[in-house]
């Protein structure tokens, strides 16, 4: 069964970036604008609306838990977050951030999980 979710997957890494929108493209979740820059995301976002966002922890200029809350406070209203990492240690700053919604998987992962934790976040497995 295909979706039509919209995703805002912000990365400073291009491969990571070109591997989610594979992912969400080959799940059939909906499509996705990608940003490598927080800013251009912060824009986008001022302008368009979106259903999930999947935002890389450690950003150039930002750190990916402030951007998320700054994002919802623009969208004004509680969409799922998933926060991306390969570092464990942003773990104890993801429990004590702002837990409504979110979720933190951490790189590598394979389409399945991402797949499965897409479902869960979005009620629609």
């Amino acid at each position: 069964m295909s979706m039509d979710l919209k995703f805002i997957v912000i990365d400073d890494s291009a491969e990571m970036v070109a591997l989610l929108n594979k992912f969400i493209e080959n799940c059939q979740l909906g499509h996705g604008h990608s940003f490598e820059n927080e800013f251009e995301a912060m824009d986008f976002v001022s302008v368009n609306k979106a259903d999930v966002l999947i935002i890389d922890v450690n950003l150039k200029h930002i750190n990916g838990f402030k951007l998320g809350d700054m994002l919802r406070e623009m969208l004004k209203i509680e969409l799922p977050i998933i926060y991306i990492s390969s570092n464990d240690l942003y773990l104890k700053e993801f429990y004590d951030s702002d837990q409504r919604n979110t979720y933190f998987m951490n790189k590598p992962f394979d389409k399945e999980t991402f797949e499965s934790v897409i479902k869960k976040m979005t009620n629609t497995n």
